[in-house]
């Protein structure tokens, strides 16, 4: 077994020329790490619960949301069953996904271009990205929900 790999298990070891290292000389404190979880296309996020519970960040794809006035002749439960016959999410299902998963913060990606997103600046955008972050964010039950767009960086803070 490498030296290192000694030390990290715990072990004290004596190099070569007498000088003994313990763990405590050369290995610092644990430091949890940040746990992410992108998902990609998806109207069942359930395959992947085990393995994204309690993660920092989760980034899942929104791509249809009933918004008012344009979705006036389907009902939400319309538009989310259309959204899933296409392999798609709805911030509602992306929020009720990240609450089921203990996430800490719910990021929203892959908008369909009905609603534009950051590609055009007025009034109406943003007035519709509003409306599909509320969405996710009452499902979710936290404001901590974010609209992904081109270039977006975010800090994801270590948890102490």
């Amino acid at each position: 077994m490498a030296l290192l790999s000694r030390i990290k298990n715990g072990e004290t070891i004596e190099l070569p020329d007498g000088t003994v290292v313990r763990p405590e000389d050369a290995i610092g404190p644990t430091k949890r790490g940040r746990r992410i979880v992108v998902l990609g296309d998806t109207c069942d996020s359930s395959a992947i619960s085990r393995f994204a519970a309690d993660c920092d960040l989760l980034v899942h794809e929104a791509t249809n949301a009933k918004l008012s006035p344009e979705d006036d002749d389907k009902t939400e439960e319309q538009v989310e069953q259309h959204t899933i016959a296409h392999g798609h999410s709805t911030p509602r299902m992306a929020g009720r996904f990240a609450r089921s998963i203990g996430a800490r913060w719910l990021v929203l990606t892959h908008f369909s271009p009905r609603y534009r997103g950051d590609v055009v600046e007025n009034d109406a955008s943003k007035s519709k990205m509003a409306q599909i972050v509320q969405q996710a964010k009452e499902a979710f039950g936290s404001d901590q929900v974010t609209d992904a767009y081109d270039f977006l960086t975010l800090d994801v803070k270590r948890r102490t």
